[in-house]
């Protein structure tokens, strides 16, 4: 019996709460807080995004026969993410003192952070299908044969957090794997943008700003998930910096600039 079809499952739950401050000396900003769950059967059927760092993050076929068996984290599942931005234009006024207003007034300071949870990912082995049938396709997933971590932290740079003896050997597989797809969690991530600005007042009509932007302002490393194929090297281990949201070169353009960036700025406006 053949069956195909095209409809897919997916659910989303989420809380997000904001505070935000206006207009207070100087002083506007937000904080936005999000708690959400994303599942699904096959994410965007298994198109990279943005966030999804490693060859076992995305399936790009289902990893059992059985549907419903599929069903689980999405690839963007973000169980928790803390954003925020602030801009202070700097109160201090020093009346017809031109040379004081010239040195300490003026000043913009603004920020951007980021703090979320780890991405899903899914223990692979990516020979065990073709071991079965040379007409099999796709992806399987591996079979632990002790209680593995749900999370992988940071540390797995130094330490892996899987050992091959944590499962069954590449393709000795009999069964399909009871750790379902995207159960498990990568590192978290945190990020901080900072920009600095200060305004020189040239004549009434012309202002000469001159100011500095550092993307991952405190040079915070962040890690992609780690290598998770039984059948692939450094099982377990992360060798991989993440994808930072945005950068001086604009949004997701990769690790190359995931340390920390700075740009000068000038502008004359009249």
């Amino acid at each position: 019996m053949i069956q195909l079809q095209t409809n897919g499952i997916s659910n989303y739950d989420g809380l997000t709460v904001q505070y935000r401050r206006s207009f207070g000396f100087g002083f506007q900003g937000q904080i936005n807080y999000t708690w959400s769950h994303a599942l699904d059967d096959i994410s965007n059927g298994g198109a990279f995004e943005p966030y999804s760092f490693c060859s076992g993050c995305s399936l790009s076929t289902l990893a059992n026969p059985n549907l419903a068996a599929n069903y689980g984290n999405a690839d963007y599942d973000i169980r928790n993410s803390l954003s925020g931005d602030f801009v202070w234009d700097l109160p201090f006024k020093f009346g017809d003192k031109k040379l004081l207003t010239n040195l300490l007034g003026n000043w913009t300071l603004s920020t951007k952070l980021y703090l979320r949870s780890g991405t899903p990912f899914s223990i692979i082995d990516s020979a065990l299908a073709g071991s079965l049938s040379p007409t099999i396709g796709g992806t399987m997933l591996a079979t632990p044969v002790t209680t593995i971590p749900e999370t992988c932290g940071a540390s797995a740079v130094n330490t892996a957090c899987y050992s091959l003896s944590d499962f069954l050997p590449s393709k000795s597989e009999t069964a399909f794997a009871p750790v379902g797809r995207n159960a498990l969690h990568g590192p978290d991530y945190f990020s901080t943008d900072i920009s600095l600005f200060k305004n020189f007042n040239v004549t009434e009509r012309m202002t000469l700003q001159l100011g500095i932007n550092a993307y991952n302002a405190l040079n915070h490393p962040n890690f992609q998930n780690p290598n998770a194929d039984v059948a692939g090297s450094g099982f377990g281990m992360i060798t991989s910096t993440a994808i930072p949201p945005t950068s001086a070169y604009g949004a997701f353009q990769g690790s190359s600039v995931s340390g920390r960036v700075v740009v000068l700025t000038g502008r004359f406006s009249f």
